[in-house]
């Protein structure tokens, strides 16, 4: 049986629906020197797909490379709209389930390049709660941002894992009340990602964290999880195809640094992001939960086929798309 996630869809309908398509223009990147110039949205802090931007300015790895990149944060809602009528050229930012797979299906036009997060997401629940797995929570109520990617990956999974989805009780918050519910202790499971899980978690053992990846990738018979990454229009990628390379060896170049430099990267993205320093650590030291993945799209053909599928049996997507319909099929190198 099919069960609807169906929020999601219903906003990314309404982006769609409200948007119109951008005029002709020219799509060819400036260049000021040898550099080229590129607006890349991201979204606003303190999304971890903002923590790419202070170590990338801070190192001038873009210019190393090349280019001239300008973060430009966006909300999720902004972004998401900006990628569905095209006036949101690049971005970082996209989730290539929802932003390239759902929005293509509604009318958009593009194509997902290379990955720069791996999935990651949990449930917490109070540490002497009897929920202790993810099939405890049938007929529980779980509180979580509805309309989000990370929450339909969620119940993705718990459909995998045998949990009737219409038995969930569904409370809503936004992403950025979801660490104050949990707190609150008025909930029993709340599903939130990170960084917000280090913030809540950090210092104290209140908590315990379902393991959702896990069981994903188990039923999925997957090492890894595509999630978020470089998303382009097609049209401005026919004009700048030659910047795919330099923007992917920027972003490898910023995991490499934050791996190697944990504390002088946790301090910048402190800085820029307002996050804990303390907090940052702490989760760059986990690489299971930070998911740092930079790697070409194509890469990844056979775990999109099964996160697709999946995709569709629950409800996120209408039909299963073409993996080789929404990837960037060029060759990059690290």
């Amino acid at each position: 049986m099919k069960h609807s996630v169906i929020r999601i869809a219903a906003v990314s309908s309404l982006v769609l629906a409200l948007t119109t398509a951008c005029g002709s223009e020219e799509l060819g990147a400036e260049r000021e020197g040898d550099l080229a110039l590129v607006d890349i949205a991201v979204l606003e802090a303190p999304s971890l797909t903002s923590f790419y931007a202070p170590i990338i300015d801070g190192l001038e790895l873009d210019r190393a490379n090349g280019l001239d990149i300008t973060f430009v944060p966006k909300s999720t809602v902004a972004l998401r709209t900006e990628v569905a009528n095209g006036s949101a050229q690049v971005t970082a930012g996209a989730s290539v389930l929802t932003d390239v797979a759902l929005l293509n299906q509604q009318g958009a036009d593009t194509e997902y390049l290379f990955n720069v997060f791996d999935w990651w997401g949990t449930v917490v629940t109070p540490s002497d709660s009897a929920v202790d797995s993810v099939s405890g929570l049938a007929g529980k109520t779980v509180v979580g941002a509805l309309s989000t990617t990370n929450y339909a990956m969620f119940k993705i999974t718990a459909g995998l894992d045998g949990v009737e989805l219409s038995s969930l009780k569904e409370n809503t918050a936004e992403p950025s009340g979801l660490v104050a519910a949990a707190k609150s202790g008025r909930q029993g499971a709340v599903q939130l990602w990170e960084p917000a899980h280090t913030v809540l978690t950090a210092g104290n053992d209140d908590f315990r964290s379902l393991d959702l990846v896990g069981g994903l990738k188990k039923a999925l018979g997957i090492e890894r999880i595509p999630y978020v990454g470089m998303a382009v229009q097609r049209a401005w990628l026919a004009e700048n195809e030659d910047l795919v390379q330099p923007m992917y060896a920027t972003f490898a170049d910023a995991v490499d640094f934050i791996r190697d430099n944990p504390d002088e990267a946790a301090e910048l993205i402190a800085e820029a992001t307002g996050v804990d320093g303390d907090a940052l650590r702490q989760l760059i030291g986990a690489p299971d939960r930070l998911a740092l993945d930079v790697y070409p799209a194509k890469d990844a053909a056979a775990e999109l086929e099964a996160l697709l599928e999946a995709a569709v049996e629950y409800g996120v997507l209408t039909e299963k798309p073409e993996v080789g319909d929404l990837v960037y099929d060029g060759e990059l190198a690290r």
